[in-house]
Parts: structure tokens; C-alpha cells; sequence
């Protein structure tokens, strides 16, 4: 049986019990600081006449279930709560040698391509930020538990990248011929039209009443973090909302239009795939806007459907080219 997959065999030993401690501890800390997110406050709403309202993350899902959003809510608890606590459970029993190592294999690659929706939440609060803040009417302050709560779903991306290379990667890639259809190219090219349209466009218009509105788009979402001195909000945003794309864009633009891309570059494209965000940003978008009309009108603006039309296309796209690459 050894020979059927050799390299689901070769590093099984690799780890000295050291370098096992190590990550068992750090797993740990993340799921220790994970749970801890999830029940300090994450942000504080003002309104007009109306006490300031401080909640968690778990106090939000209770308050949408309070107020009927029963759908959100869900949603929510799935990507916020119940996947990432499930992800570090899954990831310290591999660091502790729990199964086959092509069970974890396969699991750890399931992990690798859900991880970064758990920023779901961080972004939900970002975004509420931008959006919800109406002059006098409404005003959103950031607290600390949601970078709390981000720095532990970062913890489980980044272990669990590095128990795959450890485990499952730890060979390079081959070197081999590549070849792209003209479907894949004007997938690709397609997407960063698009994507870069939803990063200058209006994303929506948020009204209340007569007299107050706010035009919400990416860069007035990042002036505002600056202005109000959240930079690691700000920081992250343009991080995995911009920057990851744009590389993740470059890298697989190479792998399609070029023969035979090395394999340093067909491991860091997959790399940043798993970092590149702006689809975890558009589902946050989406929930905060259904959440908003409650109390304001909102109208989605052509920003918010190139963005959406562009992270459905690079789904495509990544899967098309993992595809290929696997093959």
C-alpha cells in the first residue's frame, strides 16, 4: 500500500516532538483567543435618542434572532462560530497525528479552501462601520474583541497552510507544460475588469429620512478607518480586500498566458488564493445591507455587482485551475 501515494507517506516522521509542542501550543492560544472573541464586545452602536448599544459576536446572533432576522443570524453562527471552532478542533488533532495522513490531507485541503470565510464576521463589522455611520442619527465604534476575534481565524489560515506544506507539500510541484484555453484567459481577464470596476465604483447609497445619507464605496470605507484612527481595520481591509487580489490577479495571470510556469509560482498563486478576500467582503456587504434597511434605505450601486460578478468568475476560475493543476 506504500506505494500506491508515496507522498502521503514521506513526512510522516518530519516533526520532532519540539516542533509538535510548539504547535500544539499555538493551536491552542488561536482556539483560546477565538472563543474569547466571540464573547468580548466587538462594536458599539449610538443612535439618535437611544442608549449606546456595546455587543459581542455572540450577542449579535442573539439580537438578530430577537429581532426576526433568523436567516442572518444562521449565516452568521455557521461561518463565525461553528467553522472556525471546528477548524482548530480538526487542526490540533493533526498536529497530534490523529488519522491517515491522506485523511488529513484531505481534510487540511477542505480547511486550507473554507479558512478564510471566517473572517466573515471581522468583515461584517468593517463594513457596518463604513456604512452605518449617518451624521447624528447613527454612528459605529470598532472595540477591541473583533481584532481579537481576527488575529485567531488568521492563527488557523496560517497553521493550517503550514501542517499542508508539512504534512502534504512538502515536495515541489512539478515542472510541466501548462496550457490555458481561451475560455480560461477571458475568465481571468474578465474578473479583474470587473473587480477593479467594484474597487473605483460606488458599492451602495445608504439614506435615512431627508437629509442624511452616505455614499459607501472601498475608499471612503478606508478613509473613514483612517480618519477615525482604526488602521488595523484599515490595514486588513486593503490587505485581503485589495492588495491579496490584485497579487492573486498577477500570479494566475501568469500561470495562464505563460507555457510552463515554474513551480515556486504555482505555489505561492495557491498560497494567495486562500489570503485573497474581496468574496468573504462581498457576503459581508450583503448581510450589513439587509441588516441596514431595517433602519435606512439602501441601493446597491454598480460597485457592489461588478464585485460580486467578479468573485463569482475567479470561483470559476480557481477551481478550473486547481483542477488542471491536479490533473
Amino acid at each position: 500500500m506504500e506505494g500506491r501515494d508515496p507522498q502521503m507517506h514521506r513526512q510522516a516522521a518530519n516533526w520532532s516532538p519540539l516542533t509538535r509542542i510548539v504547535s500544539v501550543m499555538i493551536i491552542v492560544i488561536g482556539l483560546v483567543m477565538l472563543i474569547a472573541g466571540l464573547f468580548m464586545p466587538v462594536a458599539t452602536t449610538e443612535r439618535l435618542l437611544a442608549e449606546p448599544d456595546t455587543y459581542s459576536i455572540l450577542g449579535g446572533i442573539r439580537n438578530l434572532l430577537e429581532n426576526g432576522n433568523t436567516s442572518l443570524a444562521l449565516a452568521i453562527t455557521g461561518f463565525s462560530v461553528i467553522f472556525p471552532i471546528a477548524k482548530y478542533i480538526v487542526i490540533l488533532l493533526i498536529a497530534l497525528r490523529r488519522g491517515t495522513l491522506i485523511a488529513q490531507g484531505r481534510v487540511l485541503r477542505l480547511l486550507r479552501f473554507l479558512g478564510k470565510w471566517s473572517m466573515l464576521d471581522t468583515f461584517v463589522i468593517a463594513v457596518t462601520f463604513g456604512a452605518a455611520n449617518l451624521g447624528i442619527l447613527s454612528d459605529v465604534q470598532v472595540r477591541w474583541g473583533i481584532y481579537l476575534y481576527g488575529a485567531a481565524v488568521l492563527i488557523s489560515i496560517l497553521v493550517s497552510v503550514l501542517l499542508s506544506w508539512s504534512l502534504i507539500d512538502g515536495g515541489d510541484k512539478e515542472d510541466r507544460q501548462f496550457s490555458s484555453s481561451l475560455l480560461d484567459r477571458l475568465l481571468h481577464t474578465l474578473s479583474i475588469v470587473m473587480f477593479l470596476g467594484g474597487l473605483m465604483l460606488p458599492l451602495a447609497q445608504i439614506d435615512k429620512w431627508l437629509f442624511w445619507e452616505n455614499h459607501y464605496s472601498v475608499a471612503t470605507a478606508l478613509a473613514r478607518f483612517l480618519r477615525e484612527d482604526e488602521s488595523v481595520l484599515a490595514l486588513l481591509m486593503l490587505l485581503f480586500v485589495v492588495l491579496m487580489p490584485l497579487f492573486r490577479f498577477l500570479l494566475v495571470g501568469v500561470i495562464r498566458w505563460l507555457r510552463r510556469p515554474g513551480p515556486g509560482i504555482i505555489r505561492l498563486a495557491e498560497l494567495v488564493d486562500e489570503w485573497a478576500m474581496f468574496d468573504v467582503y462581498v457576503l459581508a456587504m450583503g448581510l450589513v445591507f439587509i441588516k441596514l434597511n431595517d433602519h435606512a434605505s439602501v441601493t446597491l450601486q454598480m460597485g457592489f455587482w461588478l464585485l460580486a460578478a467578479a468573485a463569482c468568475l475567479t470561483w470559476i476560475d480557481s477551481a478550473r485551475l486547481h483542477r488542471q493543476l491536479n490533473a
